[in-house]
């Protein structure tokens, strides 16, 4: 079944934008259970009628000796339209057949063998910078509905378990200030984590950057945090600017910005824009872009004050996600494109041991969509205040949870506390025990889950007396999911599970793949014809 389940995973590799190819996650559900998902890459052509040809070349499944050889997979004349959000659509259902590879060494090719697969695409595509797909393939030969999850966009930090480093380099000022003398090479150096970036790349007024980056506040650490497995971490140190005050060690995925010879000076903040037209030494962006909805911040930290302050003893960490527009921390006004914040001004020393933080995103729920993620972290909390302090940061994340914390089937409530993990299905079965119902259908089931961008997908099946609902809650970034069975027995449904009956009579029902009674069939779609001799046939509109 895993093997089949792995192929039927491979078939469905494709969806759309313009002669470009799309790596990122996907994740297969088959009748509502789904299997890790895996890193993928799907190729789009633009078609010179306009519309789309997506195609997988020599699809190999797995790799090595024990590859198996799938396929050619190609759909054409797939529709285009333009969003609101100005990202293409792309949608189609229509039959394909997996056609055989010529690649060299391959002994056999199954695709052919699948014979004609049904299959509908929705997709949306930004340019040539991401893919978000759902494909969905009723297989009825084999009484699957198969539903394909494919998104090629940013939903983590780059660099955030801090284990790569570049050189950032600064330079000394022209004498009128208006430029930097870069014929006199870098007159500092400093260890910048990749994706990140401190006072030796900040902007605002040269001399007053050459000031505060001329002594650097990051550097390679070597120290990790318990159970790491990685063999680095970043160190942050402020530095006594003597009458200007205290400098705080900062890093941010954005830029700092140093206008002011007064830290608390709104002037001096850290920022990020996609208008932002510079790069790093390394030739990143100073921004970190995030499509996700993420639930928490965590990160493991090690700080220590060389004089405890008993006023401002608290190192700082926030992160703040927009739609991409200008923002500042600390804030000069209300920013209306804020979609959540994640913030933590109370770090404290906790005698320079290692301490894992974790920290929830609080949503203002203002219908804008998330693009960039915004992360400061500072040895202070208060600008300016402090002493010659470290702050050891390792293994920061950005998670999303997908755990069902509610159901309701036909308005009544159905006990999550009785159901039962089993490891060895890797699902939770959940018995609705003395559950009444009729016709139960996907529309008749509510639910609730801890995951703010999480997907619920599900399937709903039945005998002769039970219905039986197969629910799987996605994590908004396709690495997790959680797999409840709710067994509801008893209950009169609209659709008996008979595999390809010789039906008579006359019509008593047709339903959709979601369950749903219909009253009009599509073409190409799949829907169960239930007669009032009780049996049932499965059937694709012609």
């Amino acid at each position: 079944m895993r093997k089949l389940f792995t192929l039927f995973t491979a078939a469905c590799i494709s969806a759309a934008a313009t002669a470009t190819d799309f790596n990122g996650r996907l994740m297969v559900l088959i009748n509502g259970s789904a299997s890790p998902s895996q890193e993928a890459n799907i190729s789009v052509n633009r078609q010179d009628d306009g519309k789309y040809t997506l195609e997988l070349k020599n699809f190999m499944l797995g790799t090595g000796a024990d590859a198996m050889g799938i396929g050619n997979i190609k759909i054409t004349d797939t529709e285009a339209t333009v969003n609101a959000s100005g990202t293409t659509n792309l949608k189609t259902t229509q039959t394909i057949t997996i056609t055989e590879g010529d690649a060299s060494g391959v002994m056999m090719w199954m695709g052919p063998m699948l014979g004609e697969i049904p299959v509908s695409i929705d997709a949306d595509v930004d340019g040539e910078k991401t893919l978000a797909a759902t494909i969905d393939i009723p297989f009825v030969s084999m009484n699957m509905q198969i539903k394909v999850l494919f998104d090629s966009r940013a939903y983590h930090i780059g660099n955030s378990d801090f284990e790569s480093f570049h050189t950032a380099k600064l330079y000394s000022p022209l004498e009128d200030g208006s430029d930097w003398n870069y014929e006199a090479g870098p007159m500092a150096t400093s260890n910048e984590p990749d994706h990140w970036h401190s006072f030796m790349s900040a902007s605002g007024i040269k001399p007053l950057i050459y000031m505060a980056g001329y002594t650097p506040h990051t550097f390679t650490c070597d120290t990790v945090r318990p159970g790491s497995t990685g063999t680095k971490s970043v160190l942050l140190t402020s530095a006594d600017m003597g009458f200007f005050g205290v400098a705080n060690g900062t890093i941010t995925t954005g830029r700092i910005n140093t206008g002011s010879i007064s830290a608390a000076d709104l002037v001096n903040h850290s920022w990020s824009s996609l208008d932002s037209i510079g790069t790093d030494d390394k030739g990143d962006p100073f921004y970190s872009l995030m499509a996700g909805r993420p639930d928490s911040l965590t990160l493991w930290v090690k700080f220590k004050q060389l004089v405890p302050q008993e006023t401002y003893p608290y190192a700082t960490v926030k992160a703040v996600i927009t739609d991409g527009k200008y923002y500042q921390d600390p804030e000069d006004k209300e920013y209306d494109n804020v979609i959540a914040k994640a913030v933590n001004n109370t770090i404290e020393s906790n005698n320079f041991e290692w301490q894992r933080l974790s920290i929830p995103f609080i949503y203002t729920d203002n219908g804008k969509e998330g693009k960039v993620i915004h992360v400061t972290i500072s040895t202070n909390a208060e600008p300016g205040k402090g002493s010659t302090d470290s702050l050891i940061i390792d293994d920061l994340s950005i998670l999303y949870n997908c755990e069902l914390t509610g159901l309701k089937v036909k308005g009544q409530g159905i006990d999550l506390g009785k159901g039962v993990y089993d490891a060895e299905t890797n699902a939770t079965l959940i018995m609705a025990d003395g559950f009444t119902g009729n016709d139960i259908t996907a529309a008749d089931i509510e639910t609730a889950t801890n995951g703010k961008g999480a997907k619920v997908i599900y399937n709903v099946a039945y005998s002769d007396t039970d219905t039986y609902v197969t629910i799987t809650v996605v994590s908004n970034d396709l690495n997790s999911y959680n797999t409840y069975n709710v067994v509801l027995p008893g209950t009169v449904t609209g659709i008996e599970c008979i595999d390809n009956p010789e039906a008579s009579d006359t019509v008593k029902a047709i339903y959709n793949m979601k369950g749903q009674k219909v009253s009009k069939m599509k073409s190409g779609e799949v829907y169960v014809t239930r007669y009032t001799n009780g049996k049932t046939v499965k059937s694709i509109m012609k």
